[in-house]
């Protein structure tokens, strides 16, 4: 009998995301798998594990609860549903996978390695898309993503369960595209770039000059001038602490924007400042 998806959410205890999962569900019914999907198997929970550098312990809960979820025909086909919406279904929007249900009333404390195991396939995927570009094995394990760090900030905002930040899964798209690879501490997308300049290369020597384009101001610190606008600027700070504050800590957020924007001054009196007294300096932002 074949498995709705209204049907598999009610039984998981997660009937609230049949709006946010319903995109491509039938494409996803149509090609699931006679055999157990590989980001499932023991042998593809390690290899990729291993693959993006996570710690060998982690074996045991991973392989567990691969074997919990596919014991389970609700939740193997979510998982086989919600693998191909973040590899595969590339018009699923980003923000769109925050809102994936918990999965706690069918997996307890293990619900969140349900969505790590999905991440992970990540591994295989960019993996073969590398060896068709003939990318050295090192920088393909070092451009799968940096799983240490989305499974740190996932422990540190749930109390340390494993699994992963639905906040920067999304990202994981970018490798298994082929149109991101790590070279040491930096990351480098292929892409066209967007910035106002123009280059040129000397065909004989292949040396490269790159010139601003035609009315570009520069200022005395070598920055892109541009005439300021007070209120862009709150409106940038606006912007600024409200993403700062969503993902650390309110005061570690003000004490990084006051570090960082000159345009932050300390306050005791000004109405709308942070914890730490500080506020938006309008006087600041015009240069004054």
């Amino acid at each position: 009998m074949t498995l709705g998806l209204q049907d598999i959410l009610a039984r998981l205890g997660a009937g609230e995301a049949l709006e946010i999962l319903s995109p491509h569900w039938d494409e996803s019914d149509a090609c699931f798998p006679d055999t157990t999907p590989r980001f499932l198997t023991p042998e593809g929970v390690t290899f990729a594990r291993d693959y993006v550098g996570l710690r060998t312990e982690l074996d045991a809960p991973l392989v567990e609860t691969a074997r919990r979820v596919w014991e389970s025909p609700e939740l193997t086909h979510l998982a086989w549903h919600c693998n191909r919406l973040l590899f595969d279904c590339l018009d699923y929007e980003g923000p769109r996978f925050r809102q994936w249900p918990k999965l706690d009333a069918a997996l307890g404390e293990m619900a969140d390695v349900f969505y790590l195991l999905i991440a992970l396939d990540v591994a295989p995927r960019a993996r073969a898309v590398h060896q068709t570009r003939d990318i050295p094995e090192a920088i393909s394990r070092a451009s799968c993503g940096d799983f240490g760090e989305i499974t740190r900030r996932h422990a540190e905002f749930t109390g340390g369960r494993l699994g992963v930040d639905m906040r920067a899964i999304y990202w994981l798209r970018h490798y298994t595209a082929g149109d991101l690879y790590r070279l040491g501490r930096m990351e480098y997308m292929v892409r066209p770039f967007g910035g106002r300049i123009h280059a040129y290369r000397n065909r004989e020597t292949r040396q490269v000059l790159a010139l601003a384009a035609a009315g570009t101001v520069f200022n005395g610190q070598g920055f892109i001038d541009a005439e300021p606008d007070p209120e862009a600027g709150r409106r940038c700070w606006g912007r600024a602490t409200r993403c700062w504050t969503r993902i650390f800590r309110q005061e570690a957020a003000w004490a990084l924007i006051g570090a960082r924007i000159p345009c932050a001054r300390r306050s005791s009196s000004s109405p709308g400042t942070s914890p730490s007294g500080l506020s938006w300096d309008s006087a600041a932002a015009r240069g004054s």
